[in-house]
């Protein structure tokens, strides 16, 4: 006797790790996923914390909020606030968003976490680190304050005390770097909010960093109502979280906002369809067309940008060449304008062939250069990175002849880059340029 439940077939010759497999795709499944975002996005919006700007922190919170609702975006990593592994990242210093804090008196940033936590490590511990430094370069180190160190309650006393104990030396090396260069009128505190525990407390003295992790660590099986109907699924916690193992190859975060009013029933807010229709709309689903998109590194006459598809050059800077590091291709460049392009996957693969590219590359390229990659955060940076390097001193005059790069001088000429637009090269495209310059 054979009973079907879904696509799988129970029988004899099945499994149970096949059945379990199958169940647990199911649950997980990217329906699923997309109504427990849209829930906690719900959640978000209940706060009513509007008056501060809303920033997501890449990547996950991208997917919690519509890019229409947010200006700037964070890059603050869980793992540099993992126990033991605490640092105050020199490639993630996220400075622009200091400026934003003095003028508003606070920001609110948007994360979650899949891993049955209350809070991401990211929310926890790297930004109550990335706080307390800043304070101490402003304000000066503050035995009987900590540092200036805040933690959430559930993080342990004893893990709170080490992390203290580390704040000095991080301090210590940001000056010898000269990386920092900010100015507040008042110290930065975090604050933290998840579905357990909703109320912050904001006081006059502090510029407030809220630290939102939007995914509830308790719900399973969700039931809404949409009109006549109820609607019914498996709850995802961090339902964003790591999206290259779970979305479809055209669903991006963007993507999905743009596209929401035709993914979703308009009265409720969810998806109504079943999953084969919503992985057919999946498959027509279109982005707003851009122009090239490009930053200037100030008057050295290079720029970075990204390239999501296929581009028309357009009304883009005036250079001598353009390097393509991406599969997606630029079309309609000016005859005057050399194009390298190179078909690199943004991932530690691409990251690890830029290390053979680079010699070649880097000889044919003047300073006035435009690098494009899948992000303009990645690879193009470590092109970028080596040009300067190599060409440039720190107030970003050009070297008579070819200059000797070393990490140091990467960090400081990446802090340099990140007051322009926020980046986050990888560690294997660090590992690249200085395999190259050193």
């Amino acid at each position: 006797m054979n009973i079907e439940f879904g696509d799988v077939e129970f029988n004899d010759t099945n499994s149970l790790k096949l059945i379990t497999k199958e169940l647990r795709k199911e649950q997980y499944s990217v329906k699923n996923r997309l109504q427990s975002i849209l829930y906690d996005y719900q959640f978000i919006k209940s706060l009513n914390l509007l008056h501060y700007p809303l920033v997501p922190n890449e990547r996950c919170g991208l997917w919690y909020l519509p890019p229409d609702e947010y200006t700037h975006t964070a890059y603050f990593k869980s793992t540099d606030g993992h126990t033991n592994e605490w640092q105050f990242s020199y490639r993630r210093l996220n400075l622009h968003l200091v400026p934003v804090v003095e003028q508003h008196g606070g920001i609110v940033l948007i994360d979650s976490t899949r891993k049955g936590k209350l809070v991401p490590d990211a929310l926890s511990k790297t930004i109550p680190i990335w706080c307390a430094v800043l304070n101490c370069l402003v304000f000066g180190l503050d035995e009987d304050k900590h540092h200036y160190l805040k933690v959430p309650s559930f993080v342990p006393e004893t893990e709170k005390n080490q992390i203290v104990k580390r704040i000095p030396g991080f301090v210590k090396e940001a000056k010898r770097l000269n990386l920092v260069n900010i100015s507040l009128s008042k110290p930065l505190a975090p604050t933290w909010i998840y579905p357990s525990h909703k109320k912050a407390t904001l006081d006059p003295l502090h510029h407030h960093v809220i630290c939102i992790s939007a995914s509830d660590n308790h719900l399973q099986n969700m039931s809404v109502r949409a009109g006549d109907d109820i609607l019914s699924w498996k709850y995802i916690q961090g339902a964003g979280d790591d999206h290259e193992l779970w979305a479809p190859d055209r669903l991006s975060p963007q993507m999905f906002w743009e596209n929401l009013q035709f993914l979703t029933e308009f009265e409720s807010g969810y998806i109504t369809c079943n999953e084969q229709e919503l992985n057919e709309r999946l498959k027509t689903l279109h982005k707003t067309t851009k122009e090239l998109e490009v930053w200037s590194v100030l008057n050295t006459g290079l720029y970075f940008g990204s390239i999501t598809n296929t581009l028309d050059y357009g009304s883009g800077p005036h250079v001598e060449n353009v390097v393509v590091l991406s599969k997606n291709t630029i079309k309609n460049v000016p005859k005057t304008i050399k194009v390298f392009h190179y078909e690199l996957e943004p991932n530690k693969k691409g990251s690890k062939l830029l290390r053979g590219i680079l010699p070649v590359l880097i000889p044919q390229l003047t300073t006035n250069t435009l690098v494009l990659c899948d992000n303009g955060k990645d690879l193009s940076i470590g092109v970028i990175l080596a040009i300067l390097c190599q060409k440039f001193d720190l107030k970003l005059q050009r070297l008579e002849k070819a200059g000797n790069g070393n990490k140091d001088l990467i960090k400081q000429f990446l802090g340099e880059i990140n007051r322009i637009r926020p980046v986050s090269p990888s560690r294997n495209t660090l590992q690249s340029v200085n395999s190259y310059l050193m």
